[in-house]
C-alpha cells in the first residue's frame, strides 16, 4: 500500500481507475479496494479527492490563482474543487484565499 500511496501523491492531477490502481499492485481489484480501505479508512476515490483539496489549500496559501488550483491539483474545473473544499473546509476557496491568516 506505501507503494500506491506514493504514486498517488506524485500522481494527484490525474484521475485512475480502480482497475489501474490493483494492477499496479498485481491485486485484484476487488481485494485491492478492501486493504485500501483498511489501511486508509476511505475508499481510493475520497482518499485521492482529499488529498487534492489539501494540496489546494496549500498552494492557495502560497498565493496561487485559483483557476491554477484547481487545473494543477486535478480538479475538471473550478467549480469541482470548490465543492470538494467546502465539503472538506466549511469554507470555499476564495474565502480561505482572502482570509487565510483568520482560518489557518
Amino acid at each position: 500500500m506505501q507503494k500506491i500511496e506514493n504514486f498517488l501523491k506524485d500522481n494527484l492531477h490525474k484521475s485512475y481507475t480502480l482497475k489501474e490502481l490493483a494492477s499496479q499492485l498485481n491485486m485484484n481489484y476487488y481485494h485491492f479496494l478492501r486493504e485500501f480501505k483498511k489501511e486508509f479508512g476511505l475508499p481510493p476515490h475520497s482518499y485521492l479527492l482529499n488529498k487534492r483539496v489539501h494540496k489546494a489549500k496549500k498552494l492557495l496559501l502560497e498565493g496561487m490563482d485559483i483557476s491554477d488550483v484547481a487545473r494543477d491539483t486535478g480538479f475538471c474545473d473550478q467549480s469541482h474543487l470548490y465543492k470538494s473544499f467546502r465539503k472538506v473546509f466549511g469554507t470555499t476557496p476564495n474565502t480561505y484565499k482572502t482570509n487565510k491568516c483568520a482560518l489557518t
